[in-house]
Parts: C-alpha cells; structure tokens; sequence
C-alpha cells in the first residue's frame, strides 16, 4: 500500500500558497535530469512491532566500553 498523505485538498491548497497551478509547475526549477522518474527500490514497510525489534537487534549488535550494571 502507498502512502500518499495528501489528499487533492491540501495539495491544491500547498499551491495555492506557492501561488503555482500544478505540481508540475511548481518543480519547473529542477532539471529534468535531476528528476526521480521510477519509483524508489525500498524494502517493505515494517510494522511498528516489527521495526521496534529491529531496532532492538541493531542496538545490541553495538559495542560499550563499560559492562552493563
């Protein structure tokens, strides 16, 4: 599922106070060959339960110079 977290509303409103009319326009200043056309190659989304674990595996994969208590 793709997180998209604005809806037509907030981006025709993000326009309107670029004072631009579409998105398009509103990148115009970024070269064309500096613009990400594909999609981004990212693993899948974790789950809040997944990413905690995760996160805990990699703190313990770190070194302390002091034991721990």
């Amino acid at each position: 599922m793709r997180y998209l977290p604005h809806t037509e509303d907030t981006i025709r409103s993000m326009l309107e106070t670029a004072e631009t009319d579409s998105l398009e326009a509103l990148f115009s200043a970024i070269p064309e060959d500096h613009r990400m056309r594909t999609p981004l190659d990212l693993p899948q989304a974790l789950t809040e339960w997944e990413l905690n674990g995760h996160m805990e595996h990699l703190s313990d994969l770190n070194a302390s110079a002091a034991p721990a208590p």
